[in-house]
């Protein structure tokens, strides 16, 4: 991406306690550039995940899961048109990997 964090997702809020919220961010978006969005679960087991994507502000997507202890789930992939417009992929809920190793 380009020079510098503004285009790097980053977590604002992370909630490790396990009940959630957590905020994922980009300041300034690259455009025309795939974004991927993942969930770990990082405590408990059969852990329901919801995950709202947001564009410009705009709800976009949302999507639930159930995933088991540290597994991740592959959700989608979002690419930013400019600030106000992006496209967001679902990979549906059968993406999950049980093995997995951050």
């Amino acid at each position: 991406g380009a020079a510098g964090t503004a285009d790097d997702p980053f977590l604002d809020r992370d909630d490790i306690g396990g009940v959630g919220p957590e905020n994922m961010r980009i300041q300034a978006p690259e455009f025309n550039v795939t974004y991927g969005i993942g969930v770990h679960a990082y405590s408990g087991s059969n852990v329901t995940s919801t995950v709202k994507v947001y564009c410009g502000g705009s709800l976009v997507a949302t999507q639930v899961n159930v995933i088991p202890y540290d597994a991740l789930w592959v959700v989608g992939t979002l690419q930013f048109q400019n600030l106000t417009q992006c496209t967001y992929t679902s990979m549906g809920t059968g993406t999950v990997y049980t093995s997995f190793t951050p």
